[in-house]
C-alpha cells in the first residue's frame, strides 16, 4: 500500500505523462493538496492505493475504489482507476 514516502514518486509519475502534465503539479516539496488527497484516499477503507516497486524505486501505482451497490443484493465491485 501507498505511504507518504511515496508520494512524491507517484506524483512525479503522474505529471511525466501527457494527460498529467496538463493536470498535475510535481514539484519540491510537493503541495500540500497532494498530502491532503493521500490522506483522504488512504483513510477510506473502499479506495486502496498500491504502489509497484523494484526494489526501493516505485514503478507504477494501482488506485482500487470499490463501490457498493444496492442492487443483486448489495453487490460490491471494484473499479481500478
Amino acid at each position: 500500500m501507498a505511504t507518504e514516502k511515496d508520494l512524491e514518486s507517484i506524483v512525479s509519475m503522474l505529471a511525466d505523462d501527457v494527460l498529467g502534465r496538463k493536470r498535475e503539479h510535481y514539484e519540491h516539496p510537493l503541495p500540500s493538496s497532494y498530502i491532503k488527497a493521500l490522506e483522504a484516499t488512504t483513510s477510506d477503507p473502499n479506495n486502496k492505493l498500491i504502489v509497484a516497486c523494484n526494489g526501493n524505486e516505485v514503478i507504477g501505482v494501482q488506485h482500487i475504489r470499490f463501490i457498493a451497490f444496492l442492487t443483486k443484493k448489495d453487490y460490491t465491485k471494484y473499479k481500478s482507476l
